[in-house]
């Protein structure tokens, strides 16, 4: 039998395993445990395919471990590189619970891509990011060409409570025109690493809004059990993300509860949080994610001749130490200055009299590198 397995698990204050899967005679998922129903699962769907065939067809996988055999998915992928909206995709939404989050882990699957077929594949998601829906690659690889092979790839994903999750596998990236209601790439055995967390507690809101130099972080929640605290996180790129401070939490409630923490040192530009929330069992659990522009500076330096001597302004986004050296157009050093910035504006004075040249001024820290050109009068 064909299968697609979908492996669920509550993994907060408790664990409840289910095993989703598709018969490849049918597009809809059966659950093994329907005393679980953690999630809601839609059927398998084909996108911009290169004119009509037959969503299912024989001739399943064979020549790797767990080959199925039996039936497939079947598309006739589009000619060309990657492209979100036009290039050729199967689609599945899982829908969680109410409070719960979808959580993904990894997928793997067997492929066959005939040779005038796709020869990469992408998963991609509606999971929000810096190139907006669909706009990231969680997972990605080539493909095998007339030969069955399993492709695998791991990742972390963990959607916003309640939200649905839409899936979508590409296959692309061929010059070679293929004929149209043409079968070109076969799909089996597909399999993601899928869990559904239950969070200690049920939030209502998690906003984050930037004044001028600091972001304000605000979120509610309706109800909680046995929770111990909030680790708020912080991530410049959306991905990394460090702990910047902690908020002990109610414990338990069922009334609505505000929470407030203020980032008085984010980096310049977007800055992305979530909350890990934490039960006083030791269970941890995240949240979705929120963003808010900084309005902090990058570091600025501005120079001026002052009785002999250069004066340098040097605004700084954060506390730090390093050196301040002034060349000449010739990269002869003039001066090196071991310096110490506190946040904000700061003086510094190198002694001399310059009058007439053009300098070039480079400061160095442990975070960053800049140099700009002073033309002294």
């Amino acid at each position: 039998m064909k299968k697609f397995l979908l492996l669920i698990g509550m993994i907060a204050s408790y664990h409840s395993y289910a095993q989703y899967y598709w018969n490849f005679n049918s597009l809809t998922a059966t659950s093994t445990n329907n005393s679980a129903p953690l999630v809601s699962i839609s059927a398998i769907s084909l996108h911009n395919n290169n004119g009509t065939t037959s969503l299912l067809t024989s001739g399943g996988s064979s020549g790797y471990d767990g080959a199925s055999g039996g039936s497939a998915a079947a598309a006739s992928a589009k000619i060309g590189g990657f492209h979100r909206d036009n290039s050729t995709y199967f689609e599945i939404t899982i829908t969680p619970s109410a409070g719960n989050s979808v959580v993904l882990s990894g997928i793997s699957f067997g492929s066959k891509s005939s040779g005038i077929g796709p020869l990469n594949w992408t998963l991609r998601t509606n999971m929000n990011s810096s190139n907006g829906i669909y706009g990231e690659d969680y997972a990605s690889g080539t493909l095998n060409t007339n030969t069955w092979e399993r492709e695998h790839s791991t990742f972390s994903l963990v959607g916003e409570v309640d939200q649905a999750i839409t899936l979508r596998l590409y296959g692309f990236n061929f010059s070679t025109i293929p004929t149209q209601n043409e079968i070109n790439w076969l799909v089996d055995d597909l399999k993601l690493h899928t869990d559904v967390q239950t969070l200690p507690i049920k939030l209502k809101a998690f906003i984050a809004k930037a004044s001028i130099s600091s972001i304000d972080l605000n979120w509610s929640t309706e109800t909680e059990e046995n929770s111990a605290a909030f680790d708020i996180l912080r991530s410049s790129d959306g991905k990394s993300f460090t702990t910047i401070g902690t908020v002990k939490s109610a414990g338990n409630s069922n009334s609505l509860k505000p929470y407030y923490f203020t980032d008085f040192h984010p980096a310049p530009g977007t800055n992305y949080y979530k909350l890990l929330q934490k039960d006083l069992s030791g269970k941890n659990a995240e949240s979705f994610i929120v963003s808010a522009v900084s309005g902090a500076k990058n570091t600025e330096m501005s120079l001026s001749s002052l009785n002999g001597a250069l004066q340098f302004t040097i605004y700084s986004a954060s506390s730090t130490s390093g050196q301040l050296l002034l060349s000449n157009m010739s990269g002869v050093s003039l001066a090196n200055q071991s310096i110490t910035l506190d946040k904000g504006y700061n003086t510094i004075t190198i002694e001399g009299n310059y009058e007439g040249s053009l300098l070039i001024a480079s400061l160095k820290t442990s975070s960053e590198s800049i140099s700009k050109k002073f033309f002294i009068q």
